[in-house]
């Protein structure tokens, strides 16, 4: 520091603060084995940056390398490391104990990631380039802006934004919010407004939220008209183990007719969908449901419970039926995960899942991931 005071003279009467700093580093192998593939698959997520602190200010800095092992051509001469990305880049300001200011790559979640999320589950996860204002306290607020493609980027030839506002009152049996999210997206000719409102709250042992939104607007030329109304309710008794009992129920509008000329299938945007629709991902991203705009109906079942302390148990049971005309039964699914903390920085999670569809031969899924935080 003296070194660059002497080549900066105008900056010799300044006292700097000497930063803190944060080591963040995480490695997650985990493998996977579908019935449609007789070959396990093994993927890894690896991690490593740090959060620089001085007074006010902070900077968090990620680098991520995500790889399926044996990708690599050669053992020896594949030395490219192609996978490798700034995982996340930003500033964080706090002007005021209530106020932060962030601006560049980050994670985004609201609403328990609904609409939008951060993926944790995928091994690449996903992150916004933008920047965001979010005030707490028993009133709280979030203002921000980011940017999905730009003309002025070597990958894209068109532009794309995102804006987020919500406004929210937390009080001590729970919370209460209103959402708007503006979307212009120019390769699908897109102009959309997804707003709505989100509350949960608690009374004793129980449990419960619930949350509606509409999307107006224009989508690939046509005009967009379609809702999303989510329900849950959980029992949670103070009992050894720490059981829980949760009902779930979704409706996400879908497009009955292709040829009236509106678009009525609600998008979940940037969502992690697998946290609300099953963990095989179909009824959301492959045959039926959102995939093919039948929209989805989801009721489920959730149970948790620790047979032993550190570890946690989730059994799922997901009904799904579109929510097009006839309301057809698109299939049912059973979730079981297991989650054991090893010790403070490693956690040990297992996990299958099973999806039996009309007319369809029964799909399997299941996965052992190992996840060290350091």
């Amino acid at each position: 520091m003296s070194a660059l005071l002497g080549a900066l003279p105008w900056l010799s009467g300044v006292a700097f603060a000497a930063p803190t700093v944060e080591p963040l580093a995480q490695v997650r192998p985990r493998i996977e084995v579908r019935t449609n593939s007789g070959v396990p698959t093994v993927s890894q997520r690896t991690r490593l940056g740090a959060v620089l602190s001085a007074e006010s200010v902070a900077a968090t800095v990620v680098i991520q390398d995500v790889r399926t092992w044996g990708e690599e051509t050669n053992t020896l001469l594949d030395f490219t490391a192609d996978q490798i990305d700034l995982r996340i880049g930003f500033l964080a300001w706090n002007p005021y104990e209530w106020l932060t200011l962030t601006a560049g790559r980050q994670e985004l979640s609201l609403h328990e990631q609904r609409l939008i999320g951060a993926v944790g589950w995928a091994q690449p996860g996903r992150a916004f380039d933008g920047v965001l204002a979010s005030a707490d306290g028993d009133w709280s607020a979030d203002v921000g802006a980011v940017v999905l493609a730009s003309s002025n980027a070597a990958t894209s030839d068109t532009d794309g934004f995102l804006g987020i506002l919500r406004l929210g009152h937390t009080f001590d049996a729970g919370q209460f919010d209103l959402l708007y999210l503006p979307l212009a997206d120019e390769a699908r000719s897109r102009l959309s407004h997804t707003a709505g409102v989100y509350a949960k709250g608690k009374a004793g042992t129980l449990h419960g939220r619930a949350e509606a939104y509409v999307q107006v607007g224009q989508r690939d030329d046509a005009p967009e008209r379609a809702f999303l109304v989510g329900l849950s309710g959980a029992w949670e008794p103070e009992a050894d183990g720490s059981p829980r009992v949760g009902l779930w129920y979704d409706y996400l509008s879908g497009d009955g007719d292709d040829n009236d000329g509106i678009s009525t299938a609600f998008d979940t945007l940037f969502a992690t969908n697998h946290k609300f629709y099953g963990l095989i991902d179909v009824m959301t991203f492959s045959e039926g449901g959102l995939a093919d705009d039948q929209g989805l109906q989801d009721g489920a079942v959730k149970l948790a419970i620790s047979p032993v302390a550190g570890t946690r148990l989730h059994l799922d049971g997901h009904l799904f039926f579109a929510s097009t005309a006839g309301s057809a039964v698109l299939g049912q699914e059973v979730d079981l995960t297991v989650r054991s903390r090893l010790n403070d920085s490693l956690v040990l999670t297992a996990g299958a899942a099973v999806l039996a569809r009309p007319s369809m031969a029964a799909a399997g899924w299941s996965f052992l991931q190992l996840d060290a935080r350091l």
